[in-house]
C-alpha cells in the first residue's frame, strides 16, 4: 500500500514537472512570437521616425537601444520559475516586468529622439547664412576698393 502511494506521489511529481516544462515552453514560444511583432513595430517605428535629418542622428543610438531590450526580454522569458511561485504568478510576474521594460526604453528611446531634434543643428543653413556673410563682406571690401580708387583717380586729376 505504501508502494503504490509512493509511486501515485511520485507519478503525480514527475506530470507536475513536465507540466511546469511546458508551460515554461509555451509561455517562452507565446513571448516568442509577441517579441518579434513588438519589436519590428518598435524598429520601423524608429527608422521612420529618424527619416529626417534632424533625427537621422538618433538612428544608431534607437537600434542598439531597442536591441538590448531584445536580449534582456528573451532573458526574463528565460528566467526560472521562484520556488514559491505558482505557474500564474511566474507568468504574471514574467509579463509585468516584459512590459515595464518596454515602457522604460520607449520613454528613453523617445528622450533621445528629442534631444536628436532640439540639438540639431542644419550645415546647410549654416553654410547659406556663412556665404551671405561673405557675399556681404565682399560687397564691402568691393565698394572700399572702388572709393579708394576714385580718390586716388581724383587726386591724380586734381594735382597735374
Amino acid at each position: 500500500m505504501q508502494d503504490s502511494t509512493r509511486e501515485q506521489q511520485r507519478l503525480f511529481a514527475e506530470v507536475f514537472r513536465r507540466l511546469a516544462y511546458l508551460q515554461q515552453f509555451l509561455l517562452l514560444e507565446t513571448g516568442t512570437v509577441h517579441t518579434l511583432a513588438y519589436y519590428l513595430a518598435a524598429f520601423l517605428s524608429a527608422f521612420l521616425t529618424t527619416c529626417t535629418q534632424r533625427t537621422s542622428s538618433a538612428r544608431l543610438t534607437l537600434f542598439l537601444l531597442l536591441s538590448l531590450s531584445v536580449y534582456v526580454e528573451r532573458g526574463l522569458y528565460a528566467s526560472e520559475q521562484g520556488p514559491q511561485e505558482t505557474g500564474l504568478q511566474y507568468t504574471e510576474r514574467v509579463y509585468a516586468l516584459v512590459w515595464l521594460l518596454r515602457k522604460l526604453v520607449a520613454i528613453v528611446g523617445t528622450l533621445l529622439l528629442v534631444y536628436s531634434a532640439a540639438t540639431y543643428q542644419d550645415v546647410a543653413r549654416q553654410n547659406r547664412e556663412l556665404l551671405r556673410c561673405l557675399k556681404v563682406s565682399q560687397c564691402h571690401l568691393q565698394s572700399t576698393i572702388e572709393e579708394a580708387g576714385e580718390g586716388s583717380e581724383s587726386e591724380g586729376l586734381g594735382g597735374g
